[in-house]
């Protein structure tokens, strides 16, 4: 709906943004900065400034996400980023692990989930 205004048409309300409060943003920064090191809830509710119980609510109100999958989602994506990136020479594994993927079995699979092939096939396909 539009009103009219002394200058011209304008919004009756513009639409609203639901940002994520700044714990949670900080949250996500330091997750995508620290993908491979070991993420802990109480070390990231620390480095956000904020309780355990506060940071999980803002994920699943902000993000509808949980940390953890917050996290694998930001570590599968940077790993296929790294893949198609990668020299012919490189494995697969060694790039998973270089992101916090430690269990390959697991990190294929999740990996096959969000993007549809295998890690091993989006590094054959590159290389074409």
């Amino acid at each position: 709906m539009l009103e009219r205004g002394g200058g011209g048409t304008v919004p009756a309300q513009a639409p609203r943004v639901s940002l994520a409060p700044a714990h949670v943003r900080r949250a996500e920064e330091y997750i995508r900065a620290h993908l491979d090191s070991a993420l802990s809830l109480p070390h990231l509710a620390e480095k956000a400034g904020s309780s355990m119980r506060s940071l999980q609510e803002g994920f699943r109100q902000f993000r509808h996400s949980t940390i953890s999958d917050f996290i694998l989602a930001q570590r599968l994506d940077r790993w296929r980023a790294l893949i198609l990136a990668a020299d012919p020479e490189a494995k697969v594994g060694d790039l998973a692990l270089g992101v916090g993927l430690n269990h390959p079995g697991r990190a294929a699979a999740a990996y096959r989930d969000r993007f549809g092939e295998t890690p091993s096939r989006t590094l054959r396909q590159r290389r074409r």
